[in-house]
């Protein structure tokens, strides 16, 4: 009885380790990616010096939805997902390597002709940004300065 000790003890100890190494990899199954802005002033009027120093200030791009493509076009339906009060958002692993995010509102929040419709889409296109999802890092920083839409008339 005593030389089947250690094989008990083996397997107990294999099966406690490989337990945890399970938990590991599921834990592993998402990444934060943590979002910060910078925007640029999209009325007519000139805005007071204050204001334009306080849109360059970096800030979390805290509790807003983005959208997630699995390629940097427009070809392919979005997922939508929001970011937390840090700017933070967890994106499954599943989507692929790498995604392409948009800080900007869907296109279906205007209401806008096929012509415009053509034009903000190609904006997006050109605005998405690329998230690592395979980097080493817990969390991947991005850093976006917000542009003017060219396709939606100035706000007065």
């Amino acid at each position: 009885m005593n030389h089947l000790k250690p094989i008990i003890l083996a397997v107990i100890a294999t099966a406690i380790f490989s337990q945890c190494r399970t938990k590991k990899q599921t834990q592993v199954a998402n990444k934060t990616v943590c979002i910060h802005f910078t925007e640029n002033y999209c009325g007519g009027a000139a805005p007071p010096d204050e204001m334009i120093q306080e849109m360059r200030k970096m800030k979390p791009f805290a509790n807003q939805q983005i959208e997630v493509f699995k390629s940097n076009s427009d070809d392919f339906k979005p997922q939508i997902y929001k970011t937390n009060d840090k700017g933070e958002v967890i994106l499954p692993l599943s989507l692929g390597n790498q995604v392409f995010i948009s800080c900007y509102p869907s296109d279906e929040n205007y209401a806008l002709k096929p012509k415009k419709q053509d034009c903000y889409r190609k904006f997006i296109t050109n605005n998405l940004i690329m998230a690592d999802l395979t980097a080493k890092d817990s969390i991947v920083n991005l850093f976006i300065d917000i542009q003017c839409n060219p396709c939606i008339p100035v706000a007065p």
